[in-house]
């Protein structure tokens, strides 16, 4: 049964994540998206523009404009490559130190956010948002997608 009134919410919910999340790091000096790439470098460890864009199905110009802000904050820096064309993008020792407690606030937020929830009804929303997810994505083939 097609209601578009759950996608109005979906895109509620990924909107008004973002704004909570932003409350709590902004304060710090830092934004959701910025701390986004910085856990994703931190996950793929040093990487490229393309490489992050794609993990993160953003644009490239977006990607390296928000790396460019990243860098004179003194959180990123340009490493060489394993080509010698392209430069990779990696943590400095700054942001390492920093994440642990970022990660901290927005963990705390999502406490919050989840703990009126029964570990069962998680368990049912967790199946549910990865099935639509899966959804999309196959339809969309977004993990794949060059921009």
């Amino acid at each position: 049964m097609y209601s578009s009134s759950i996608f109005t919410k979906v895109s509620k919910i990924a909107r008004s994540l973002d704004t909570g999340i932003n409350r709590r790091l902004a304060p710090h000096g830092i934004y959701e998206s910025q701390w986004v790439m910085l856990n994703a470098i931190h996950d793929l460890g040093p990487t490229t523009v393309t490489n992050l864009s794609n993990a993160l199905i953003i644009k490239p110009p977006t990607v390296t404009k928000t790396i460019n802000r990243l860098e004179k904050l003194g959180y990123v820096k340009r490493v060489a490559g394993k080509n010698k064309k392209e430069r990779e993008i990696a943590l400095t020792d700054l942001s390492r130190e920093k994440l642990g407690f970022w990660n901290g606030l927005v963990k705390h937020y999502h406490e919050s956010l989840l703990q009126s929830y029964s570990a069962e009804e998680l368990r049912q929303l967790e199946s549910l948002v990865d099935r639509f997810l899966l959804k999309v994505e196959e339809l969309e083939d977004v993990t794949k997608e060059k921009f």
